[in-house]
């Protein structure tokens, strides 16, 4: 008998079989609370208990799932949980590999070349196979899927957790599982239609859900929080990440907002379906025409010696979007009457209402810049004056006004200066310059440093 496994994770989403509980009745209701790598799962069963003292099974579990992290409720009286056992057993892939050693084993890797031989054993990411007298080592990473010939019986592959329950009567009740859930998370996709002309933006929303946890969301409730939990360090096991499929977008969801603690709630208003190792993008709120500033900014300690330019808008409900923002990729286009152009895109972070937006769309073609310390002089041990000369040269046919920004650290104040600047932060000097067309200008300033 010969039987193919998909490589490593994909493996245990194959072989997944279902197993009943003990008790013979069980509903399962699942809502997800969907961080930006995990989840938090509340899974509600109704399951009916027996008199006396007996073991039932739960089964039907996400392979990511966090063990040590579950705990079990009910939400009516009657049966009393004495004891929960997580069988665990069905991760280790590498039990599957020691039970076939000595097997002919044939493995596809990424390019498609194929390697036959035996099975002799694996060390750590390494798996060895000897023909003859040889052996071969090849690297876990490069294995696309296994074939192992021999193979008549192989274990159900579905986390199971074993409770042991206590009940006076025959009772159907509801019982709730509390579990995290590892490769599991979501973040912000946004795309911007620019209108430079107009200084308007039209910014579409999209929240990209990704699902590796190795369960299938099936017509359950979402909530993704928008938000960093602080998680405890642990050694827990590190898992490949298989490519997600991508499904299309559904225009028809959306999602309501709302403050949770110190997080943002974004509820979907549809029960989601989507497969294990598959991605979905659902709006997050209506398209909105934002009023956007275009900038040229020149910032050494942010951007080096390039001059960026930038988009800036503050996130209110007039010229904003009205919604807090969750972090993700920002795709920024230009929309004109000669067509559509790619500007450029950004990381943007979590940003709340009224918050500062920055977006840097790319590194300005007709403007550079050089700075260049011109003196130093120590005055005494703490005190020491600088002198920079910063020359900005347009090369375009139009006038561009650029931001000049520079920071210092410690005490410091400004002597003298050959442009008015004004102080946005303790540490930053700002200069705000107009240069004429195929024109350059020169900054020169004093900073004394304590």
């Amino acid at each position: 008998m010969k039987i193919k496994l998909i490589a490593f994770l994909a493996l245990t989403s194959l072989l997944t079989v279902s197993v009943t509980s003990a008790a013979g009745f069980q509903n399962s209701e699942r809502e997800y609370v969907i961080y930006n790598s995990f989840a938090y799962v509340i899974d509600s069963r109704e399951m009916q208990f027996e008199p006396g003292t007996h073991s039932y099974l739960i089964s039907n579990l996400p392979m990511q799932i966090q063990t040590e992290t579950i705990f079990v409720d009910r939400t009516s009286g009657g049966v009393e949980i004495l004891q929960q056992q997580f069988d665990s057993r069905v991760f280790n892939f590498n039990e599957i590999l020691n039970d076939y050693r000595g097997s002919i084993i044939r493995l596809t890797l990424m390019d498609n070349q194929s390697i036959t031989g035996t099975y002799y054993g694996f060390n750590g990411n390494e798996i060895i196979l000897r023909n003859g007298g040889s052996f071969t080592s090849i690297n876990r990473n490069r294995i696309q899927d296994y074939t192992i010939e021999g193979i008549t019986n192989i274990a159900p592959f579905s986390p199971r957790l074993h409770l042991t329950v206590a009940s006076s009567n025959t009772v159907r009740d509801i019982i709730r599982l509390h579990y995290l859930v590892n490769n599991i998370g979501w973040s912000g996709e946004y795309v911007g239609m620019y209108n430079p002309t107009r200084g308007e933006l039209l910014l579409k929303s999209r929240a990209r859900i990704r699902n590796n946890s190795g369960s299938r969301i099936e017509n359950d409730k979402v909530i993704l929080i928008a938000g960093e939990p602080h998680r405890a360090a642990t050694g827990g096991i590190e898992y490949a990440q298989p490519r997600l499929s991508m499904k299309a977008a559904e225009q028809s969801m959306a999602f309501q907002v709302e403050n949770v603690h110190i997080f943002h709630k974004f509820s979907l208003d549809q029960e989601l379906n989507l497969e294990n190792r598959s991605e979905r993008q659902v709006r997050l709120f209506p398209d909105r025409l934002i009023s956007v500033d275009q900038k040229f900014i020149f910032d050494v300690n942010r951007f080096g010696d390039k001059v960026m330019n930038v988009l800036m808008f503050t996130n209110d409900r007039n010229s904003g979007t009205g919604e807090p923002l969750p972090s993700g990729t920002v795709r920024i286009f230009e929309s004109g009457d000669s067509g559509s152009i790619f500007l450029g895109e950004d990381n943007l972070q979590d940003t709340p209402l009224n918050g500062l937006v920055t977006i840097r769309i790319g590194v300005a073609f007709d403007i550079t810049g050089t700075r260049t310390q011109k003196q130093f002089r120590r005055i005494t041990d703490r005190i020491r004056e600088e002198v920079y000369q910063i020359e900005l040269e347009n090369g375009s046919n139009e006038e561009k006004e650029v931001v000049v920004n520079e920071h210092f650290y410690g005490e410091w104040r400004i002597i003298t200066s050959s442009e008015d600047y004004t102080m946005p932060d303790s540490r930053t000097a700002e200069f705000i310059v107009t240069i004429p067309p195929e024109s350059k200008i020169t900054i020169n300033y004093t900073v004394r440093i304590n």
